[in-house]
């Protein structure tokens, strides 16, 4: 019998046995001696009976685990920080890792889109849950899978224990998905165009430009689609019979195919009642079961407004050609006119040019005796209009002087030889006392380079600017003049700076024309020839010359030359 343990100071008496026995939470006593052996044994029964639960959970507990870590799909668990803390064999087979390559790694670092993780950690430290999340993880040997995820967070005392996520390969059926799209596309496609060959073969057969034919071993035609006007009473006739010897290449052809049992093409000629028509015709051999040759069949396709197309285009370049020739030819003569009468321009002007220099000295002589030996008897009076015939003989001797230039500029021949234009700039400063010092500052930046040219031109182009630099200057100012030179390329660009009178914009360009003078009242000497020799130098030479000024702080000339190699 089971009695109540003693409180404090009772005793249990002589032959009472106390024991205290552990069942749980509560300690029963024993007192009665002779109930002790079955109270034992009931115990140990209980005893035994859950050790044996406990061995059968343990049992369990290790066939879950060889589950979990056998299990044909992957599984992970990831920390709050990102980091992997255990993956079964799946998901290490899956991306072909070892353990100590995956665990303890940044998941990040096998995700193909890094980003994406972020975001994960981010939903699952909210409680939400993932469903089929696709994602793409990279392998061990560079692939990369397709796999979709489910992730849930197991919270311990509420905070982030780890992530459980199991991963799914769906890296075939993804490939698979992309091939039926693919195939899905090209049998659209497919059927796309199907059905505008459809859409094209019922336009040409109603348009009348396709016809469809079957004929027998004698090429008698037993069947035509659509039957055109113009093949009425076709069947059951042959080529010979509808178009007499016209018909007769085009049975050739079709002997050919029956023949050979090899598909033939052509373009023939078939004159019809409403005119000649060219066709197309392909024709193959038709065959029975058996494969014997039972006629032939085949399409023949209208081309006659190609050909008509083709005959215009033929006659429209051979007409373009006519004309191109006739052209050619007017070119060549006006070339050869143009030719002989700027010749003759040149010779006359040379002539004329070169023959007044004669009465011009005499004249310029005669004034001179005057001056010298009879300006008593002229008088004040006298004496200016003497000195006016003076200048104007000296004007007109350089006038004279330039239209030769110019003549020569256009009527000699030469080569293009490398052209030092240091030394042309020598050479001009060397003979005009007005570029040295000091009557004018003259400025050379850097090394002038080597140039393609003529000496003689080139060192005239320069002797023209700089003459028109240090004279185009505003009265009292001393003339600075700055050259220098950059290479660009296989070209050389000339700088030449000044600081005289300007040009304005709108009469940069008639600068460079012949006899143009643009100084204002008639204050500089000159003939108006300087610039347009200039230019026509530089153009025989391959070179351009332009200019550049606001008409208040002086002027910028830029010449470009082929540079000597």
């Amino acid at each position: 019998m089971v009695k109540e343990a003693p409180g404090p100071g009772e005793s249990g008496g002589n032959h009472a046995t106390a024991r205290r026995l552990c069942n749980g939470a509560a300690f029963v006593r024993f007192d009665e001696a002779d109930d002790f052996p079955q109270q034992k044994a009931a115990l140990e029964a209980e005893m035994a009976a859950r050790k044996a639960a406990e061995d059968a959970l343990r049992r369990r507990e290790a066939q879950l685990t060889a589950f979990v870590e056998t299990a044909s799909i992957g599984l992970h668990w990831v920390n709050a920080d990102g980091i992997i803390i255990w993956a079964n064999a799946a998901e290490l087979d899956l991306l072909g890792y070892d353990k100590d390559e995956y665990i303890g790694h940044h998941i990040a670092e096998f995700h193909v889109e890094r980003s994406q993780i972020e975001e994960i950690l981010a939903c699952l430290s909210r409680g939400e849950r993932l469903r089929d999340r696709e994602a793409r993880l990279r392998c061990k040997d560079g692939s990369v899978k397709t796999v979709l995820m489910d992730s849930s967070v197991l919270w311990e005392d509420g905070r982030f224990g780890h992530t459980q996520c199991f991963t799914r390969d769906v890296t075939e059926q993804r490939r698979a998905e992309q091939k039926l799209a693919a195939a899905n596309a090209t049998l659209q496609q497919q059927v796309a165009d199907l059905r505008q060959l459809q859409e094209r073969f019922q336009l040409a057969a109603h348009g009348r430009t396709l016809t469809l034919f079957e004929q027998d071993t004698a090429l008698r035609y037993q069947w035509l689609y659509p039957i055109h006007p113009e093949h009425a009473g076709a069947l059951g006739r042959t080529d010979e019979e509808i178009l007499g010897s016209a018909g007769a290449e085009i049975a050739a052809l079709k002997r050919v195919v029956i023949a050979t049992g090899l598909m033939r093409q052509a373009e023939v000629c078939a004159p019809l009642p409403d005119g000649i028509r060219y066709y197309d015709i392909t024709v193959v051999p038709k065959l029975d079961p058996s494969g014997a040759i039972l006629g032939v069949t085949g399409a023949a396709f209208d081309i006659t407004a190609r050909r008509q197309a083709e005959q215009a285009l033929r006659d429209a370049k051979e007409e373009t050609a006519r004309v191109n020739r006739e052209l050619e030819q007017r070119v060549r003569e006006r070339t050869a006119s143009l030719t002989d009468l700027l010749a003759e321009m040149e010779s006359f002007s040379y002539a004329v040019s070169h023959d007044l220099r004669s009465p011009l000295r005499a004249m310029a002589g005669y004034a001179a005796i005057l001056q010298n030996d009879h300006s008593a008897q002229l008088g004040d009076e006298g004496l200016r209009m003497l000195e006016r015939i003076i200048r104007s003989s000296e004007r007109m001797g350089r006038l004279i002087t330039d239209v030769l230039a110019y003549t020569r500029v256009n009527r000699d021949r030469f080569e293009l030889t490398p052209v030092g234009l240091a030394d042309c700039l020598w050479s001009v400063v060397q003979h005009a006392p007005e570029l040295q010092p000091p009557q004018a500052n003259l400025i050379v930046r850097g090394t002038l380079p080597t140039v393609l040219g003529n000496e003689i031109f080139v060192t005239q182009v320069l002797a023209n600017i700089l003459g028109n630099a240090v004279k185009f200057v505003a009265p009292g100012t001393t003339p600075r003049v700055e050259v220098a030179s950059e290479v660009i390329g296989d070209r050389v660009r000339l700088s030449i700076r000044d600081n005289g009178i300007g040009i304005t914009p709108e009469h940069r360009e008639r600068l460079f024309g012949l006899f143009e003078r643009l100084n204002a009242g008639g204050r500089y000497e000159g003939s108006g020839m300087g610039l347009a020799i200039a230019r026509r130098a530089l153009e025989r030479m391959g070179g351009t010359i332009t200019v550049d000024s606001d008409g208040r702080s002086g002027s910028c000339f830029v010449i470009e030359m082929a540079l000597a190699s």
